[in-house]
């Protein structure tokens, strides 16, 4: 560790890849260090801090984004309701809930199987009406 109480520049590397979804053993060969080095830093303040904040940043990034698209989407729903298109305006009406379920994945693999059984009970019906 740097004397301020900063990360090393491997400590960066090592957080920015576990950001990136690498494992332990990954993260420690970006940063040229030991896997056992790695899972120490897993129980530094400062470290754990780091990328705590780093994935705190990235949900934030990600919810701005999803934000964006649907705001657009809505621009899109809008012009098809009134062009009459009622089966693009139900696909993009129901997009917002696989987004949801992909996003559920990653914090919780099971989730996006429960996401599926919910949402296709909710709308098996109009998966019939756009598949026809």
């Amino acid at each position: 560790d740097h004397a301020d109480g900063g990360l090393t520049p491997q400590q960066e590397i090592a957080g920015d890849a576990l950001l990136r979804g690498a494992t332990v053993t990954e993260a420690a060969v970006e940063a040229g260090v030991a896997r056992e080095t790695v899972s120490r830093w897993q129980r530094d303040p400062a470290f754990v801090a780091f990328v705590r904040v780093g994935r705190q940043q990235l949900r934030d990034a990600r919810a701005q984004a999803l934000e964006a698209v649907i705001g657009e989407a809505l621009d899109v729903v809008r012009q098809a309701v009134a062009d009459g298109d009622v089966k693009t305006a139900l696909r993009i009406v129901t997009a917002p809930h696989v987004l949801r379920a992909l996003l559920a994945e990653r914090e919780d693999p099971d989730a996006l199987a429960a996401a599926d059984e919910a949402f296709f009970a909710k709308y098996r019906h109009l998966a019939d009406y756009i598949e026809h």
